[in-house]
């Protein structure tokens, strides 16, 4: 037998579903309510099709297990960025530095050493 946590995000509450496989059917199930698949995809969506319409979820994103919201990966990618900033701020600094030792050089030649 094998189990799996599934999410069902929905704009006000994330729901958890236990999703288990018995013999050749998947069978998703939260709370007494229980529906079958021929994967676990289906089973989830035979359970939100049924419990999430009658209840009136406002599903947002059906996710298995390890996947991402979509706010996780927003917020990746937002993490991303700033560390894509910081690099880009670094290699500015960097940039400028290379160029006061190009230009300490330049004024070494031209005046003989100046440090």
């Amino acid at each position: 037998m094998s189990e799996e946590e599934w999410r069902v995000v929905c704009l006000d509450a994330t729901h958890a579903v236990e999703v288990v496989l018995y013999g050749s059917v998947w069978a998703a199930s939260i709370g007494d309510e229980q529906y079958e698949g021929g994967d676990p995809r289906d089973a989830v969506m035979a359970l939100v099709g049924r419990v999430g319409v009658r209840d009136g979820w406002p599903v947002v994103e059906l996710l298995a297990p390890g996947e991402s919201t979509r706010e996780e990966l927003r917020a990746a990618v937002r993490g991303y960025l700033a560390a894509q900033d910081a690099i880009d701020a670094n290699a500015a600094n960097i940039g400028a530095f290379e160029d006061r030792i190009v230009a300490r050089k330049v004024l070494d030649v031209l005046v003989g050493d100046a440090t």
